[in-house]
């Protein structure tokens, strides 16, 4: 059987106390029960340990209050060492959650106690599961020495429950929200915890800073229509975006209210910035009202044409009296220029609007998304753990001549590292080019 799963740097502890309690799982299709035992921590003193660390995790775990004893055990490596997990007859029951379930599992016999426990976490509280030694394999009517086991480490799949409300997750409804559930994402991508993952979450935000930052820059933007007005408008220094969100009734921001609006990030406790204006169109004559204007005139010559007969314009003089207006504009400098600084968030239009001229527009932008959407994206989850790993390959690498704490071995730091440097690079290389996981629309081309 494969080597497949080992439990490295566990937290090892003695000194407990029955639970009379047994935890229900699986073992060839058949129900099974392992002790668990209760302990304090502060009894032993495991200082050195973090209790969190535990091997399992379960929620709503199925507990048995009696059960009979086969005298055999299911064989595992924990800290590099071969350890039996002592297993116990239970009556079958189909109404039982099952907490994990053993898969292609070495089954040994002639168990002794140790009186070591492994630390599991079921309902948010500590419990023991007890280690044994073994003196060889259980084969039925026979047993083989211990010498005759190659590989006695055993897979165990903890059993997920089903979907509740506070659980799964889609692509446009993710459960990642907040900084706190993506440490614990990344973390848990890096073996938390089955393994110790010796970085601190303030180093992990860190990361995430500066994957928002990097991925802002070229992509996590949506296009925004911003109401103009001239009355805003300081000649010699332009109008802020932040006046233009006030005034667009579809991004207001409810000062009464601390609840998110389209226009402010309280992530961030500011207005979201504008990455780029792409376009900006002016009201014709005093305001949005067109009834007066050329382009009116046009339109109902060209209606009445169809209605009445041969008078009036077609469409073929419109399209070309339109071709003529948009030259005009152009050869009269009539269309304004947009100048934006990304930076101080200022627009200025040149010409400038000059005193007592007063008119409204629509503003076209890329504006950056918020921060709770931005860090839902699979670039900055991946960009992330890319960095966490570089930097841990780092802080293990000042460190290698020391063994582990546990169960000895050293760490492979230049594997970590390098797998870091690589994923980053990789990553950066996508989100320079538009593709992956950039939002940046690629380049259509159409051929008749």
């Amino acid at each position: 059987m494969a080597d497949i799963i080992k439990f490295e740097n566990s937290t090892i502890f003695t000194g407990v106390t029955s639970t009379e309690h047994y935890m229900v799982a699986e073992l060839h299709g058949k129900q099974i029960a392992i002790p668990v035992y209760k302990f304090s921590s502060s009894t032993p003193d495991i200082s050195l340990f973090e209790l969190q660390g535990s091997e399992f995790i379960l929620k709503n775990p199925t507990f048995y209050n009696t059960a009979t004893a086969y005298d055999v055990g299911v064989s595992l490596r924990v800290n590099g060492e071969e350890f039996a997990v002592p297993i116990y007859k239970v009556d079958q029951d189909d109404d039982n959650f099952i907490d994990l379930k053993f898969i292609d599992p070495t089954v040994v016999s002639t168990v002794d106690t140790l009186s070591s426990f492994v630390s599991i976490n079921a309902n948010d509280d500590f419990y023991g599961m007890p280690l044994y030694s073994f003196s060889g394999e259980f084969m039925g009517d026979q047993t083989s020495p211990a010498s005759a086991i190659d590989v006695t480490t055993t897979l165990i799949h903890n059993l997920v429950e089903d979907v509740t409300e506070d659980e799964g997750a889609t692509h446009l409804n993710s459960k990642i929200k907040t900084y706190s559930k993506l440490i614990e994402r990344v973390k848990r991508n890096l073996g938390y915890p089955n393994i110790k993952v010796n970085i601190c979450d303030e180093t992990i935000v860190d990361f995430i800073d500066q994957a928002l930052e990097y991925y802002t820059k070229y992509a996590g933007y949506t296009e925004e229509y911003l109401v103009f007005n001239t009355s805003l408008y300081k000649t010699g220094y332009g109008i802020k975006m932040d006046d233009l969100f006030s005034i667009t009734p579809e991004m207001k921001q409810n000062m009464d209210s601390r609840q998110d609006t389209p226009s402010f990030d309280y992530d961030l406790g500011d207005h979201r910035k504008v990455i780029d204006v792409f376009g900006f169109e002016q009201g014709e004559g005093v305001g949005i009202n067109t009834l007066f204007t050329l382009e009116q005139a046009m339109v109902q010559q060209t209606y009445f044409g169809y209605m009445l007969g041969s008078t009036g314009f077609d469409l073929v003089t419109w399209e070309v009296l339109k071709g003529w207006l948009d030259t005009r504009k152009k050869v009269l400098a009539q269309v304004p220029l947009i100048r934006f600084d990304n930076k101080t968030q200022i627009m200025r239009i040149l010409p400038e609007p000059y005193v007592n001229q007063r008119y409204t527009g629509v503003v076209g932008c890329y504006v950056e998304r918020r921060v709770r959407d931005l860090i839902a994206e699979p670039w900055v989850n991946e960009y992330t753990i890319a960095l966490t790993c570089v930097a841990l390959g780092r802080i293990y690498g000042k460190f290698t001549n020391m063994a582990l704490p546990i169960g000895g071995g050293t760490i492979n730091y230049s594997d970590l590292q390098q797998y870091g440097l690589k994923r980053k690079e990789e990553l950066e290389r996508e989100l320079y080019t538009g593709y992956g996981f950039a939002e940046t629309p690629p380049p259509m081309f159409f051929v008749g």
